[in-house]
Order: C-alpha cells, then sequence, then structure tokens
C-alpha cells in the first residue's frame, strides 16, 4: 500500500482518504510529531514530515485506543489536542426536568408556565393555595436592573423573599452560610425569564443577589413576607465587589 504524505499540521484539505490512510492517525501522529520535536518519528523524508500507511494503525508506540479500532467504538477517545484542559457539560435538570442541584435548605422554586392563548400569554405569579406561599402577601414591589448589572450581595434578617422574574434573563445565586444548616455552604443558582419562570422563595439569612445576564433590562416581582421598615430595614448588605464577599459567598459572575 503506498503510503501517505503529509506536510505541516493535519488540516481538512491534507486527509487524503483515497490513499487508504486514517485521518485519525495522521492527526495523532501529526500531533505527536509537532509536540515532541523528536527527530526519527515517523518521516517521509523529502516528502514531508509524516508520511504513514493503514498498516501503521497498530504499531505507533503510544497511540490512543481509539487508533486501535476497539470492538465497541463508541468508547474510544480520539486523542485531541487540549482535551485535558475541557470542561465536560452536566444538565441543571434530570429526565424529568427537575434541578439536579441540592436544594439550601428551606428554599423553594416552582415552575409556572405561560399559557398561550389568541392575544398572547398569561402566567401565574402566586396563589394562597400553593405550599411555596405559606405566610400571606403583605407587600408587593418590583425592581429593574440593566443588562449586564450586579445586585448582590445580601439577606434579610427575618423576612423572606418571594421572586418572580417577568422580563428579562436573570442569574439569580442563593448561598447557604448559615452556621448548623444542615445546607451549610451550598449554592443554588437560577436562571429564570419569562421564558422559564417560576416562583423563588428565599428564606431569612441566606445570602442572595442577582445579575442580568440577557440583553435587556430585568422586572423581578417581590412579595417579602414582612412590609419594608422604613425606619429600620430588615436587610443587610454585603457589597459584591468587596474583598468580605470574595471570602464569604464562593460565586462570582
Amino acid at each position: 500500500m503506498r503510503a501517505q504524505a503529509w506536510s505541516g499540521l493535519p488540516s481538512a484539505r491534507g486527509v487524503r482518504a483515497d490513499r487508504g490512510v486514517d485521518p485519525t492517525v495522521i492527526a495523532w501522529a501529526a500531533g505527536q510529531a509537532a509536540a515532541s520535536r523528536v527527530p526519527g518519528t515517523v518521516t517521509s523524508g523529502a516528502a514531508g514530515p509524516l508520511a504513514l500507511s493503514a498498516n501503521d494503525t497498530n504499531r505507533l508506540e503510544g497511540a490512543p485506543p481509539c487508533l486501535n479500532r476497539p470492538a465497541d467504538p463508541t468508547r474510544c477517545q480520539t486523542a485531541v489536542r487540549g482535551r485535558e484542559r475541557l470542561v465536560a457539560k452536566h444538565s441543571a435538570v434530570d429526565g424529568a426536568g427537575r434541578l439536579r442541584a441540592t436544594p439550601i435548605d428551606g428554599v423553594r422554586f416552582r415552575p409556572t408556565r405561560p399559557v398561550p392563548h389568541e392575544d398572547g400569554t398569561v402566567a401565574e405569579i402566586a396563589r394562597t393555595d400553593w405550599p411555596e406561599v405559606v405566610a400571606p402577601i403583605v407587600h408587593v414591589h418590583v425592581t429593574t436592573t440593566e443588562p449586564g448589572r450586579i445586585r448582590a450581595w445580601g439577606l434579610h434578617q427575618s423576612s423572606t423573599d418571594r421572586l418572580f422574574v417577568v422580563k428579562g434573563l436573570v442569574s439569580i445565586v442563593v448561598f447557604d452560610g448559615r452556621i448548623g444548616s444542615p445546607t451549610e455552604g451550598v449554592l443554588n443558582e437560577f436562571k429564570v425569564s419569562e421564558r422559564n419562570p417560576g416562583l423563588l422563595v428565599i428564606p431569612p439569612n441566606l445570602y442572595h443577589g442577582w445579575k442580568v445576564i440577557g440583553t435587556e433590562e430585568a422586572f423581578i416581582i417581590n412579595m417579602p413576607t414582612s412590609p419594608y421598615n422604613y425606619s429600620e430595614p430588615d436587610a443587610l448588605d454585603l457589597p459584591y465587589d468587596s474583598p468580605a464577599a470574595r471570602e464569604l459567598v464562593p460565586w462570582r459572575w
């Protein structure tokens, strides 16, 4: 069988499948040659720095298992430069659509669904017969945040927040810094928008904040369990950019 001449690093135009050479073998060997620069690495003299035939596949010293044609090709892993630097994807939900993350003790998220009708859509925000809505609704306000802006970190000493994103794509993060909590040290992130709406319930003494990760201004409704106290506000703030925030809350957008 004729050898395949290869010059330089692998490229789509350099693959000559008509000569019977496995492009994966060529790419792997070319990468090995470029990385090692060891004289004598598979060469072809004047034809270029690499010449391989299909018979070379199983004779390449140190070749990854994928080059040896395993019985189950789905289990082989093709050698890719920089693979060790890649990060595996992880699904935020399971097959039933449930969040995989360990929920912080007391935090509740109730997804809702926009129901289409002939004029648009309608979505429920809160109902007193929902198990997530335990305390009565005594105060409702809406806050807006511009794209790319961060509002973090804050916690309430006695009041529970009940947040609902009406418009915009928002990343809301909650961190449990309560000493002795069964979920002490656990962090939850919720990505919510008008396309993925839901009621997020955040109990007292949990650090929480959000960033608008979409391209438009976000509108967030809050229904705290206690009316705002103008003389003695319940909220405590930990500025996001402060050294203390970097030390206490293990999250950066």
